[in-house]
């Protein structure tokens, strides 16, 4: 009778465990899309910086200009 008991235990434990199993992987899912959202975010944000990099040397170019001509 006790090896019944053990089974029974041992099929509990295992239940509990895939259904925790099954949450934790759409958490998982869940934390991944939010991080290649945020990635996403992130790429964005770098091309505007790279673009506001090349407007700000294209205008520190034309004051040197000025201030070349000025001379």
């Amino acid at each position: 009778m006790e090896i019944v008991y053990t089974a029974i235990n041992a099929a509990v434990v295992a239940a509990v465990g895939l259904v925790l199993g099954w949450f934790a992987k759409g958490r998982f899912e869940a934390v991944q899309q939010q991080f290649h959202a945020v990635q996403k975010q992130v790429e964005r944000m770098d091309a505007r910086i790279d673009d506001l990099q090349t407007s700000f040397d294209a205008i520190r170019s034309q004051f040197q200009g000025s201030l070349d001509a000025m001379r």
